[in-house]
């Protein structure tokens, strides 16, 4: 079974009020979801047991405006992405994808 964050697709970017989490590999299992802002400070944080292509929902309304690193992490691998939260049409899309082993 693979493990890693392979097909993950993270949306909207910019988000306004829920970030968007899908992904095509169904043996994405027992993985941790955090947001933090770009000082490192973790402001959310869910545990997920299981993925199966499911979509996953995260509020981000309450967050301040700004660009906030997602990371994605399991005991084989961890994904990270760049996002903006705030108004529509107040950021720049951008996306910063980094695939990373555990070791």
């Amino acid at each position: 079974n693979d493990r890693n964050f392979s097909g993950i697709k993270i949306f909207p970017n910019p988000a306004t009020n829920y970030l968007y989490i899908t992904s095509e590999n169904e043996y994405v299992t027992d993985f941790i979801i955090s947001i933090m802002d770009l000082a490192g400070r973790k402001l959310f944080e869910q545990y997920n047991p299981k993925f199966y292509s499911s979509e996953i929902s995260i509020p981000v309304s309450e967050l301040n405006s700004g660009i906030y690193l997602i990371s994605l992490q399991n005991d084989q691998s961890s994904y990270y992405q760049k996002v903006g939260f705030g108004n529509k049409g107040k950021f720049q899309l951008i996306i910063f994808s980094i695939f990373a082993p555990v070791l």
